[in-house]
């Protein structure tokens, strides 16, 4: 059998690690949210509820579940997050791409705000901070943070983070398909709510006067 049609039982992957990785990504966290959560579109004004945001422990959860779960996936097929490391079979590349950005996807749905899906940074940041080299990853971060502050819309982070991990990636990484996987999964929370006509909006703690 030629080499290009490895059979799933004979690729060299850790499944018990992709497993745990998987289910850490797919995991519908946001539904477990408690009652001291609040909604908020992202409009201008969600910016004076930001000291609420990050005093929200959800959001550190969820950071801190997928880039576990993102750097199991990648352990578990043996992927570098350098160009010069020997890339694992396609397949095993291609299973680790699905998952990760039916991930953010799977984060934005479990929304308990009517008409609603969850922004996700957490875990598109955490995707992206993984995936990528450091340098791709950290000045794509920064520069979709400048562009959304610049711009003073949130959800233009998502557009400039998928765009400059494009140019970065392209230039400084080259391995199309795990950049295809993260171009995705950055701009998802940007395309999602168009297509299916929801708002997006960001979970924060609950404030008094509301």
């Amino acid at each position: 059998m030629p080499n290009d049609y490895i059979a799933i039982r004979d690729l060299p992957v850790d499944w018990m690690a992709f497993g745990v990785g998987a289910l850490l990504l797919l995991f519908p966290l946001p539904l477990f949210y408690g009652k001291d959560v609040q909604y908020r579109e992202l409009d201008r004004t969600w910016r004076r509820l930001l000291s609420s945001v990050f005093a929200l422990s959800w959001h550190w959860i969820e950071l801190l579940r997928a880039l576990g779960g993102t750097w199991l996936l990648m352990q578990s097929i043996s992927l570098g997050r350098s160009i010069s490391d020997q890339m694992p079979p396609l397949i095993a590349v291609l299973f680790l791409a699905v998952v990760v950005c039916v991930g953010v996807v799977v984060q934005m749905v479990s929304c308990k705000a009517s008409d609603s899906f969850n922004a996700g940074f957490a875990t598109v940041v955490a995707v992206v901070a993984v995936l990528f080299p450091p340098i791709v990853a950290g000045l794509s971060l920064i520069l979709a943070i400048m562009v959304a502050v610049g711009v003073r819309s949130a959800v233009a982070f998502f557009g400039a983070l998928a765009a400059s991990v494009a140019v970065l990636g392209a230039a400084l990484y080259q391995n199309w398909l795990v950049l295809g996987a993260g171009v995705v999964a950055s701009f998802l929370p940007l395309i999602l709510p168009m297509m299916f006509h929801r708002e997006l909006v960001l979970a924060h703690r609950r404030v008094k006067d509301e």
